[in-house]
């Protein structure tokens, strides 16, 4: 209501003085009729003139001053003028508040005046003055008028001469006083008037500002968004209930008492130079970090300015936040997953680079040679076959070791490689890592050696670490000269972890190389010293199953002067009796084995069988041969003398898995070595769970064979047969 009333004067103060709304302002709101009254009053004492101050209707304003009895008793009493007093003495001066008019009335010699007091064209109030006469005196024309109006006469011409007489001239100037005094109140009353509409307003704008203050201060605290008002000191002097949600405190009056730089900053030193990169920021985004009152890092983008006196000195510190933890958050999953679909791109990129190149180069030699043989056979020599076996046989190898490494590396991957971690003894792992290797190292002639600490355990997956050790014993030889040397050592080191080292007196390589090593993205391949060929993919392979078992790898090497490979493993426990084996097993010789063993082997694949028997028909004293599971268990039981099963995995009927399950029902001791081409992940658990001894991977190798063989029939086994 205050406000509508302020608005109301405002816009009666502002609108044209002739318009109907400025009927409303009256004398009294302009002026105090006490002081008129006293102005009237001290006018008509120094001029010795009547006065009265009328509203233009004629209506008095103020009380008569010096009024005469010529008017009181005779004049007002008339019915000439009865309905309105001062109606005929205030209309000479109607109309014009700068001109005065002076005018003898027909009742002879009587003068009178009037000035109007006006706020611009708008006149106010009338002041009138008079009832002063002239030294003429016409008795008869008052007579007159006396019969006229229907009073004494005689007592009318006594009152007539009781009234002042003033010369034309001295009324004159006494008009003139009037008309400049009317004046000046005219100038008042809009000076007034101006100052009631500069309070109006200024009301008005304390209004408003009321208004906007309670509506600022609603929107502050219902917002989402936090706000805050901070000190230099480090103290917050004003904060909204979301800012006290987003800090994580119960109250405002809680969070008000902690301080800035020690319990909200994550580190103090955050805070000053979060200020020293912005000393003169205005409504600019920042993006920085806080910590609740429970510990809690969050992310806060905030827009925030400085509060400076007159001085330019800093006073407050205020801005608006919001908490975009999640949004940071999203975006470090975002960037994470961008940078698992680079990886993800590189690797196919290196897949489809290898499938082009390098499995096609091993294809070709294969193709080429084959082509050779079947087309001009009858006019090759037996060196020449010799030679051409050699070489497909190379060929097919590598291939062979590609197509594994892929395999691997898809598997790994896609997560489809079983990982289960146990307690194992590191120096079988390393035995049977090296026997795969022996021959490549004996056709180039290199030593290799062992430092292993008999009792030393690891806690690792044994099919993944036997991966690696056969890795990198397999890199160590092939790029090192004929003649030259390979060694595999282990030892506790610091950090409670087992320190696996595979030196070779190779080739070496730059610093450049090793920085590039592990990458996908890099090429870093190269051919062996006698042209093996080399993808890359197994260091690769070795990396991410060593970072699997939280260790690491890594390499040192100079060019020409060898590599060291180091990889670390956990240690399960402090090692104990420790004892180094520095050679290898001497190997029973091969006269032993010939016409020993009784020998069944169950593989559904006629060229697989056909390769299997030639291998191992020289050391057997019976060969057995079936094509299903079903039949390898009759064969077992037909024959409980039987010494060695090799048990295809995949066969009709009944698979590998399930014939050994069944043959261990009958027979507890036979010896069963499963072969398959899939090496599927868990293959190698599910054939040992299911009760066979030993695993091998096809194409199986002649000497590999021999070797896990070896293993299991000793010296006393042939002695007692």
């Amino acid at each position: 209501m205050k406000k509508e009333l302020i608005n109301r004067n405002i816009e009666q103060i502002d609108k044209n003085p002739d318009s109907e709304v400025f009927n409303d302002i009256q004398v009294g709101t302009v002026f105090s009729l006490e002081d008129l009254q006293r102005k009237q009053d001290l006018f008509s004492d120094a001029t010795g003139v009547a006065s009265i101050i009328t509203y233009p209707d004629g209506t008095p304003i103020t009380r008569p001053s010096n009024f005469t009895r010529i008017f009181s008793d005779f004049l007002f009493k008339s019915d000439k003028v009865q309905d309105n007093k001062y109606h005929s003495f205030s209309i000479p001066g109607i109309g014009d508040s700068t001109i005065y008019r002076n005018q003898e009335c027909v009742q002879d010699g009587l003068l009178y005046t009037s000035a109007i007091i006006s706020v611009g064209e708008k006149p106010l109030a009338i002041w009138l003055i008079g009832q002063v006469r002239t030294e003429v005196m016409n008795e008869s024309c008052l007579i007159g008028y006396a019969n006229e109006t229907g009073v004494n006469a005689s007592d009318f011409l006594l009152a007539y001469k009781e009234v002042p007489v003033m010369l034309a001239w001295q009324f004159d100037k006494v008009s003139k006083m009037l008309a400049e005094f009317a004046g000046e109140l005219s100038q008042k009353a809009f000076n007034s008037l101006q100052l009631k509409k500069q309070i109006a307003e200024h009301e008005k704008a304390t209004v408003l500002l009321k208004e906007g203050e309670e509506k600022f201060k609603l929107l502050i605290e219902t917002m989402p968004n936090g706000f805050y008002r901070t000190t230099p000191g480090g103290y917050y002097v004003d904060v909204n209930n979301a800012m006290v949600k987003m800090l994580g405190y119960d109250t405002k009056e809680e969070l008000l008492r902690v301080y800035i730089p020690t319990d909200i900053y994550v580190k103090p030193e955050e805070r000053d130079d979060f200020e020293r990169s912005n000393e003169d920021f205005i409504s600019d985004f920042e993006v920085y970090r806080l910590k609740t009152k429970d510990g809690r890092i969050i992310w806060i983008e905030d827009n925030a300015r400085y509060i400076k006196d007159a001085d330019g000195r800093t006073i407050f510190n205020e801005g608006i936040c919001r908490d975009i933890t999640d949004r940071k958050q999203a975006e470090a999953e975002i960037k994470l997953q961008n940078q698992e679909l680079l990886k993800i791109n590189t690797e196919k990129d290196k897949f489809f680079s290898i499938i082009a190149h390098d499995l096609r180069s091993p294809f070709n030699s294969f193709l080429g040679l084959t082509q050779i043989m079947a087309e001009e056979l009858h006019g090759l020599t037996m060196d020449e076959i010799q030679k051409f076996a050699v070489s497909m046989r190379n060929s097919a190898t590598n291939l062979f070791r590609l197509l594994e490494n892929l395999l691997q590396w898809s598997r790994i991957q896609q997560g489809l490689i079983p990982f289960r971690q146990e307690y194992i003894q590191l120096l079988p792992i390393v035995n049977e890592s090296i026997e795969m290797m022996l021959e490549p190292a004996k056709n180039k002639n290199i030593e290799i050696s062992k430092d292993i600490p008999y009792h030393l355990k690891v806690f690792a997956d044994r099919n993944i670490l036997e991966a690696v050790v056969r890795n990198l014993i397999s890199n160590a030889i092939k790029f090192t000269h004929k003649g030259g040397a390979v060694s595999i050592s282990a030892k506790v080191a610091v950090g409670s972890c087992i320190e696996v080292s595979i030196k070779d007196s190779g080739i070496g390589m730059s610093q450049s190389m090793i920085g590039n090593l592990f990458r996908l993205d890099v090429q870093t391949n190269r051919k062996g010293t006698e042209d093996e060929p080399s993808t890359g993919l197994g260091l690769i392979l070795c990396k991410d199953f060593i970072e699997k078992h939280g260790g690491r790898i890594w390499v040192n090497s100079e060019p020409g002067k060898g590599s060291v490979f180091h990889f670390s493993l956990p240690l399960p426990s402090p090692p104990a009796n420790l004892k180094s084996i520095n050679n290898l097993e001497t190997p029973v010789s091969d006269d032993q084995w010939i016409g020993k063993l009784k020998i069944l082997i169950a593989e559904d694949d006629q060229t697989s069988e056909m390769y299997m028997t030639r291998v191992v028909k020289t050391y057997s004293k019976q060969l057995i041969t079936v094509n299903t599971g079903i039949d390898a268990v009759e064969a077992c039981r037909a024959h409980p003398d039987i010494d060695l099963v090799l048990m295809d995995i995949q066969m009709p009927e009944m698979d590998g898995i399930k014939a050994t399950k069944t043959i261990r029902t009958f027979n507890k001791d036979v010896i069963i070595i499963a072969q398959t081409a899939f090496a599927m992940s868990g293959d190698k658990t599910k054939a040992k769970e299911a009760g066979c001894n030993d695993y091998l991977t096809k194409p199986i190798k002649k000497d590999e064979l021999l070797t896990m063989i070896r293993r299991f029939f000793t010296k006393t086994f042939f002695e007692t047969k």
